[in-house]
């Protein structure tokens, strides 16, 4: 009998400390969740441009003072949570295409490089854009080229490639111009048989900085688990409506905001075997 109950006091002790854990887990509020989100997509972040370093700045600076409640250290041998950097933002100015002997309006092609002056005197490695094909598939796919292409692109995606000229129009960011390829983008069906392009993008140096925040492993420190969302966004943009600020609610003030949260919740836990990095990134 005494064995009996001797068992059943065992059990009662383990599902009483089992409870007990499971109250003493940290919790992620809705509340502070919210309190984070609004914080970082409110106006006076003004919309997070990683082009604009006084606006951003706001954003990395709450981030760190977040990281810094919490407890997290800095990454290897940083004096903050900064990881600070620079870029080339690459704005394209204009120049003169022709091809086939006669000039191409400006509305019908766009240049992609790094480079300040631009020249080219023959045709490149071709690539096309067919009817029918996935056209930001086929983007995608030979954006990051190594060697300069021309892309020939069917003119039914006029649409398609006008959205691309407007986005690529605002800048582009490199790290250098350095061996960088040149990419014709041309909206025209019939083949090429000969090329010639001068064109000119106003290159200036813009400082970033990711946000980092880590907490050691207790067991395996040299192996990692990152956690990481971008925290920049298009700032200031063409008005819709009155409104002018683009606050990035889901792109992605709601990714850093997780990332904040998960970063408290495993730091009141205290028990992550692995270091787990805790990342806000700049120029998405």
């Amino acid at each position: 009998m005494n064995k009996i109950i001797s068992t059943y006091a065992i059990i009662a002790l383990l599902f009483f400390q089992a409870c007990n854990a499971q109250q003493k887990l940290p919790q992620i509020s809705e509340k502070e969740v919210a309190s984070v989100l609004q914080t970082l997509s409110a106006d006076d972040m003004r919309g997070r441009s990683a082009m604009n370093p006084e606006d951003i700045a706001k954003a990395a600076d709450f981030i760190a003072n977040e990281f810094k409640t919490t407890g997290l250290q800095f990454l290897n041998n940083e004096t903050s949570y900064r990881q600070a950097f620079r870029l080339q933002n690459v704005v394209p100015i204009g120049g003169s295409l022709r091809v086939n002997g006669a000039v191409v309006s400006s509305d019908n092609y766009l240049i992609s490089s790094a480079q300040e002056q631009v020249e080219v005197k023959q045709v490149p490695k071709v690539y096309k854009i067919k009817k029918g094909d996935d056209f930001f598939e086929k983007y995608a796919s030979i954006s990051d080229s190594k060697e300069d292409l021309l892309v020939q692109i069917d003119e039914s995606f006029k649409p398609s490639f006008q959205r691309l000229k407007d986005y690529l129009s605002r800048g582009n960011m490199s790290i250098g111009a350095v061996d960088s390829p040149t990419i014709i983008y041309l909206l025209q069906n019939s083949e090429v048989t000969s090329l010639s392009l001068t064109f000119t993008n106003k290159i200036s140096s813009v400082p970033m900085f990711n946000v980092v925040g880590v907490l050691p492993g207790k067991s395996k420190p040299g192996e990692y688990v990152v956690f990481s969302a971008h925290y920049d966004h298009l700032g200031i943009i063409q008005p819709v409506g009155q409104d002018s600020i683009a606050n990035g609610a889901d792109d992605d003030a709601s990714g850093v905001t997780a990332v904040i949260e998960l970063a408290k919740y495993f730091a009141q836990q205290q028990n992550n075997e692995r270091t787990l990095i805790f990342v806000a990134f700049t120029a998405e």
